[in-house]
């Protein structure tokens, strides 16, 4: 929380532009992921973006930006060239390699947005003609291990630097079940060799699988297998999030998937 702060509607600012031959996608900071990605969707051309696709471009921007293609092409803020900006006292500046260097460094440090008013945002972007879509849903019995096997080979070392994931521990139909799900930036053969080690777990199903362009790949993923339910209308949710110090034993994470958090509280 910040006194004596102002909150800006910026979702007006919501244009995308694309050239080709510069390799250059532009937009304000109210675009969202499916809009960002569908303009591309008629090209080769790929920036890293989030899995959400109502999530807008400059909060996100800002803070960094991890998305499924982010161990081969980085966080979304490594691809920034520059930001349009406006100042405190009303000036709008450039920040790039030569212009208020110290402003673009500031405005992907993730320090919260409060340098100045994002206007504008320029990536460089990636030549990705498609990549392959997948889902692996694993029983309640084996989540420990495949977590376990999650932190040893696919982590730090020994994934394809193509692969990028996301792990959900939850429940489906009334059951507990791990879904891992992510892209491959390149073909499926490729990338089922790639979690090769995933699909060797007893209770493994592949329930999605699915090669095209990154946008709609997105889209995809993000009702198949199965739609994550949203909170009811009304409810707020929170989210947070840290670091592990040092890896975990297998009865570690078999702690996490145990874990039962106490059921929430409706207020009339």
């Amino acid at each position: 929380m910040l006194d004596h702060a102002i909150v800006i509607d910026m979702s007006a600012f919501d244009c995308v532009e694309i050239d080709e031959a510069a390799m250059t996608v532009r937009a304000g900071p109210g675009v969202n992921f499916d809009k960002l990605n569908g303009a591309m969707n008629a090209t080769t051309l790929h920036v890293p973006s989030g899995a959400c696709g109502n999530v807008c471009v400059g909060g996100f921007v800002q803070g960094g930006g991890y998305g499924y293609t982010s161990r081969m092409f980085g966080i979304q803020c490594d691809s920034v060239v520059a930001m349009r900006v406006m100042l405190a006292d009303g000036s709008v500046v450039v920040a790039d390699a030569n212009n208020n260097t110290d402003l673009l460094w500031a405005m992907c440090g993730g320090t919260g947005g409060n340098f100045g008013v994002l206007l504008q945002v320029t990536w460089q972007a990636q030549q990705v003609p498609g990549v392959w879509a997948w889902a692996v849903q694993f029983d309640a019995a084996d989540a420990a291990a495949v977590l376990l096997e999650l932190q040893s080979n696919y982590m730090r070392t020994g994934a394809a630097p193509e692969l990028g994931m996301m792990i959900n521990l939850g429940f489906h139909e009334g059951q507990q079940v791990l879904l891992v799900q992510g892209m491959y930036v390149g073909s499926a053969d490729d990338g089922m060799q790639a979690i090769a080690s995933l699909m060797a777990f007893p209770s493994a199903q592949l329930l999605s699988s699915l090669t095209g362009r990154y946008g709609q790949m997105d889209v995809f993923l993000d009702s198949n297998p199965y739609a994550i339910p949203n909170p009811p209308d009304g409810s707020k949710e929170g989210k947070r999030s840290g670091y592990i110090a040092a890896p975990l034993a297998l009865s570690d994470w078999q702690a996490v998937v145990d874990y039962r958090p106490p059921r929430p509280t409706r207020i009339a």
